[in-house]
């Protein structure tokens, strides 16, 4: 009893913290090992801080569901690791608790969320479930895995934890996905443990590695960018999108200088929100001046929000604020700046910088037009030449990109267009491509194309092998080709049709292609282009 007495008056310690990728090649999907040793105090809480970066895909293995993994029946292919736990029984009898992780179906707002189903040799405890969900920490976009309320007893026996030994794997199920990544940076990452005892008393501990060939990473993000102009008096909208690969290093700093022909509208960039109301999801709905939507191959859907502009001190252009909503919630923060490096043509530039190391798909910002819109056009962004966007990427493993990219531009109120253009190389199939772009107030929602006499289309398995299609399905007709959008319609549709799918017929094939062409709001244009 005496022993008893002094053992529950010392706090719980941490102590002998590993944490060991068995690969460690920045961004690789390795196996990882987390090990540590407990004394003092009996576990209650428990949360281990996983460096930024270090991430796991939730959506690489079918889930077990709660009440699955309560009745220990979780699905064999949901296994994603392995626990075992050193205990005492009784504060006497040694015992080693182990069973598997499991990737379970998360709440609502989480992540992801793991399964344990622990149980002692001969079955000496009925088995000990518990779950740990993940956490996204917002100061540096870490993972968090959190286990609450640790038993300490079973079957009326008191027990306490003396070690606990982690596996989780790097790729799971046949053939491999990958499920757990390192981060793609180098240098040293931190793993720590926080635990707190039935006492209340706590302890910590931490541990590192480091990661290496950074440089053998690739990274090539693509950049698109898109202006719409309703009203020639009133700002454009304007969207970009930075889309990357799930094999590629992540994306620390995006900077995206503006064309010269798009300047500030002043009334709006006078409506702003303050951080504090912007950390709180509380900003005004006049200082919304769009919405931002990324997508990751770790969530199913993507994340969600408005932009706001956010205050800074009297004389200083204010900050953009993008409010990300859903499962992996993510707050980030842009600067707005003047780029002078032409004192003849300044132009907006936008900084994102220190973007969390976790895979995007798609990145896309929406900017808003009309009176409240953030971007005025000096002049029509339809005419030649395009609008010019510049960007500079760095990779998390310290890579660096540029690049120029034109605008797609639509103003609204002119005509749709089509354009036409078959080649004809000497050795090879011809190739016809087609280009239909809305321009007028609504998106297209159905086309008929007539085709010159001058060009024979095959048809069946010869022509779907030969066409190539973007924005619309195709049929073929007696004279050309039906066009038919998905529900919201189109603002432009290309059609490439080659590999001997489409024959011209003698030694040049003249003539005219035809378009009637019906918008989403009901308004039909016909159009006709001569071949080129």
């Amino acid at each position: 009893m005496l022993a008893a007495t002094a053992s529950s008056a010392s706090a719980i310690t941490v102590s002998n913290v590993q944490a060991v990728p068995a690969n460690l090649s920045a961004g690789a999907n390795s196996d990882l090992s987390v090990d540590f040793n407990l004394s003092g105090g009996k576990l209650d809480d428990l949360v281990i801080h996983l460096p930024p970066g270090l991430v796991g895909n939730p959506l690489a293995t079918p889930t077990c569901t709660e009440a699955e993994l309560n009745a220990d029946s979780c699905p064999a292919a949901s296994d994603v690791g392995d626990i075992s736990n050193d205990v005492l029984l009784n504060d006497l009898l040694p015992l080693t608790v182990s069973g598997n992780v499991y990737n379970v179906v998360p709440r609502a707002g989480e992540p992801a969320r793991f399964g344990f189903v622990l149980t002692t040799p001969g079955n000496l405890i009925p088995p000990v479930i518990l779950q740990s969900p993940a956490a996204l920490r917002p100061g540096d976009f870490g993972l968090d895995t959190i286990l609450n309320d640790v038993p300490d007893t079973a079957s009326g026996l008191p027990i306490t934890i003396t070690g606990i030994h982690l596996d989780l794997k790097g790729q799971v199920g046949s053939p491999p996905k990958g499920f757990l990544r390192n981060p793609t940076s180098c240098g040293t990452h931190v793993v720590s443990v926080d635990v707190t005892a039935h006492d209340a008393s706590t302890g910590s501990g931490q541990t590192s590695f480091d990661t290496f060939g950074c440089a053998d990473l690739p990274f090539d993000p693509k950049f698109k960018a898109s202006i719409v102009s309703d009203n020639p008096k009133q700002p454009v909208k304007v969207s970009t999108t930075i889309s990357q690969t799930e094999q590629e290093a992540g994306l620390k700093r995006a900077v995206v200088t503006l064309p010269a022909e798009l300047g500030p509208n002043s009334t709006a960039f006078g409506n702003t929100c303050t951080e504090a109301d912007f950390q709180a999801s509380n900003c005004p709905a006049a200082s919304i001046v769009g919405s931002a939507k990324a997508a990751s191959p770790l969530q199913s859907q993507a994340l969600e929000g408005p932009v706001v502009l956010i205050a800074t001190p009297a004389g200083s252009l204010p900050k953009l604020g993008l409010d990300l909503r859903g499962a992996l919630a993510l707050k980030l923060i842009g600067d707005i700046a003047i780029n002078d490096s032409n004192p003849n043509a300044l132009r907006n530039e936008v900084t994102f910088d220190g973007l969390p190391d976790i895979p995007i798909s798609e990145f896309t910002l929406t900017f808003a037009g009309g009176p409240d819109g953030l971007n005025l056009a000096t002049r029509n962004p339809c005419a030649s030449p395009p609008f010019k966007f510049n960007t500079t990427f760095l990779s998390h493993g310290g890579v660096t990109t540029q690049g120029a990219t034109d605008a797609d531009a639509t103003c609204r109120g002119s005509k749709p267009k089509l354009k036409a253009k078959l080649k004809r190389p000497k050795h090879g199939d011809a190739k016809l491509k087609l280009k239909l772009k809305a321009g007028g107030l609504s998106p297209i929602r159905k086309a008929n194309l007539k085709l010159p006499k001058s060009l024979h289309v095959s048809k069946g398995a010869k022509l779907k092998r030969g066409l190539d299609v973007e924005g619309a399905k195709v049929k073929r007709t007696k004279s050309g080709l039906r066009l038919k959008t998905r529900k919201g319609g189109a603002e432009r549709i290309t059609i490439v049709i080659g590999d001997g799918a489409i024959s011209p017929r003698g030694k040049k094939a003249r003539g005219k292609v035809k378009a009637d062409i019906k918008a989403l709001d009901g308004q039909r244009t016909k159009l006709s282009v001569k071949l080129k």
